[in-house]
Parts: structure tokens; sequence; C-alpha cells
């Protein structure tokens, strides 16, 4: 019980620490942040498969990793798909994409890709 307490603090530090540096000018679009999510899904999956400390460090890596190049394939992704349609279009993407979570039921809005 001891260790878990010792992997959920450290997990805390770091997605602290990572939420004040993740933070810039950019206004949220009400999404959860990307290192809550990250710290999120670690926790649970410590809790749920019983990792030790030794795990639970390399998942909240590997966590962290996989969220970046999530991130990375998104703006890849409206990057070229901005170079497909006119500003309009887009413009009218980007309202709508920011009225859903990532993550979340995307039917038709062609972001299933990015997954």
């Amino acid at each position: 019980m001891k260790m878990k307490r010792i992997i959920l603090a450290c997990i805390a530090v770091f997605a602290m620490g990572t939420t004040v540096m993740a933070q810039s000018d950019e206004p949220r679009r009400g999404k959860p942040d990307k290192a809550e999510m990250v710290k999120h899904r670690t926790e649970h999956m410590v809790k749920k498969y019983d990792l030790n400390e030794e795990q639970a460090q390399k998942l909240l890596k590997l966590n962290t990793r996989k969220a970046e190049q999530m991130e990375q394939l998104t703006v890849d992704y409206d990057k070229e798909l901005k170079g497909i349609m006119t500003e309009e279009q887009f413009a009218k993407y980007q309202a709508e994409d920011k009225k859903h979570p990532r993550g979340g039921d995307r039917r038709g809005h062609g972001h299933h890709m990015r997954r």
C-alpha cells in the first residue's frame, strides 16, 4: 500500500510539473489537459493491473510519449486538411472540432483518422 502511495505521489509531482510547463498563451478549448489525461490513464492502469513502482514509471513515460505522438498526428492532420479545404470550410471544421473533445464520438467529422 505504501508503494502505491509513493507511485501516485511521483505521478502527481510529474503531472503538476508538466502542467505548468504545458501552459501557454493559447486559450483553453474546453478539452482536458494532456498532462491530466496522461496522469489519469497511468493511475488507472497502475491500480487496475497492480503495477509496481518501476512499472509505473515506465508506463508514465510510455503514456506521455504516446500522447505527444497523438498530438503531433493531430497537428499534421489539420495542416494537410487545411491544404485540402477552402478557408471557409476549414474555419467551419475548426468550429465544429472545438465542440468535440479528443477521443469522443466524431462520426462524420473525419477525426477518427487521427487515432
